[in-house]
């Protein structure tokens, strides 16, 4: 009898904490019900694009807000061997993406002409790719209106950027295309921030980004030993950061706050680090271009490589810029230290952009890399004195 007695308390305790986690898990799930009412009523209230809104070179726009509304539908992709990733097919009114997961580029067409247009193909991450722009205002797209006016001539210009994209896998982008007979006329590169942020992101040189989650995911599902508690802790973790009520919270803190962009508040790279592995992000994109022009002489298509601006070139900028510049300060002694080592190379296949904003007062930047329609314009037109000698021997179309 004083057994049973002494096992009531425990039975009521163990009664107790199963009523509470009852309450508990009902309470949770009519959270997330609530939670995914919400988000299937006004689902861009989750939209983490809502920051790029308040960039002061975006002001006056009417199209910025549906637009950024296609971003983050069209924001999804799928397996591309090699690569990794590529987007899928996406139609919208600002945004289009074909089946092969390449974005809609201006063609003008040239009256009269029966030439056959000079192909032009286009390598890069989300600078390249339009982030923030409409199809016909990428820098794709700025550089084929300038070059179809400059010259005269019928022009193709296919945009291969892809966001996230370092300069290795643009590389394998064009070689899969060569291996395929698909050969340009023209290649051009448009680099920089992936490659700096990539070796930051690992502390290695030449490493696509988030490849850390490409080592967790590798054989994950080989149901062995360690891995089946592995995959349950990650099924539990995507349930958790997938979940409404996580989404709603999380847009909650950004919209009670001033603009934030993601990556705000990492810790600083030592001096010492950051100027050898500026040095190594250096190293490895100058081996690229390397290989990039004997693949170019080979297969007979003009190579140019451009090193792109970031926010921490800019002399003159905005209060939205200088909160960038200040956001993301963590990278400044990075890309500068890694474009230093890109001048002193002497390579004059790489093109360093840096200065292109030098004089510009007005706001460009709508972050730390990324730049308005008219910032593009400005990219393309710098490009456009090194590109225009290589689409024929006539001197007239050379500025």
């Amino acid at each position: 009898m004083k057994d049973e007695k002494r096992s009531v308390p425990g039975k009521k305790r163990a009664h107790r904490i199963r009523k509470i986690a009852l309450i508990v898990g009902v309470w949770i799930l009519v959270i997330e019900c609530a939670a995914q009412l919400l988000v299937r009523w006004k689902p861009e209230w989750t939209h983490p694009a809502k920051a790029w809104l308040h960039a002061d070179a975006l002001n006056g726009y009417d199209w910025i807000e549906p637009y950024f509304s296609e971003w983050w539908e069209s924001y999804s992709v799928d397996w591309k061997s090699y690569v990794y990733w590529r987007r899928r097919p996406y139609t919208g009114e600002f945004i289009n993406i074909d089946e092969r997961g390449v974005r809609k580029t201006w063609r003008g067409e040239t009256p009269g002409s029966n030439e056959t247009p000079i192909r032009i193909f286009m390598f890069g991450g989300s600078t390249l790719w339009g982030f923030g722009a409409r199809d016909e205002n990428t820098i794709p797209s700025h550089l084929a209106k300038r070059i179809s006016t400059a010259s005269g001539k019928p022009v193709e210009v296919t945009n291969y950027g892809e966001t996230g994209y370092v300069s290795t896998q643009e590389m394998i982008a064009l070689l899969r295309l060569l291996q395929a007979g698909n050969i340009p006329d023209v290649a051009i590169f448009y680099d920089g921030n992936n490659d700096v942020f990539s070796a930051y992101q690992s502390h290695a040189a030449g490493l696509p980004q988030n490849e850390y989650r490409r080592r967790k995911e590798f054989n994950l599902l080989r149901v062995r030993g360690e891995k089946t508690g592995y995959l349950a802790g990650a099924a539990a973790y995507h349930t958790v950061m997938h979940s409404a009520a996580l989404q709603l919270f999380q847009a909650t803190m950004r919209s009670i706050g001033p603009p934030r962009m993601v990556g705000s508040g990492a810790p600083v790279m030592p001096v010492e680090v950051s100027r050898d592995l500026g040095n190594q992000v250096a190293k490895i994109y100058e081996g690229n271009v390397r290989i990039l022009d004997a693949l170019a002489r080979e297969y007979g298509f003009a190579l140019y490589c451009f090193w792109q601006p970031t926010v921490f070139d800019k002399p003159s900028r905005s209060t939205f810029e200088q909160m960038q510049e200040s956001d993301f300060s963590y990278l400044r002694d990075f890309n500068v230290e890694a474009a230093r080592a890109l001048k002193e190379t002497g390579d004059e296949r790489i093109i360093l952009l840096s200065d292109v904003f030098e004089s510009t007062r007005e706001p460009i930047f709508i972050d730390f890399c990324h730049v308005s329609e008219k910032g593009n314009g400005m990219i393309a037109e710098a490009m456009l004195p090194y590109v225009l000698p290589a689409l024929g021997p006539d001197p007239s179309i050379i500025p």
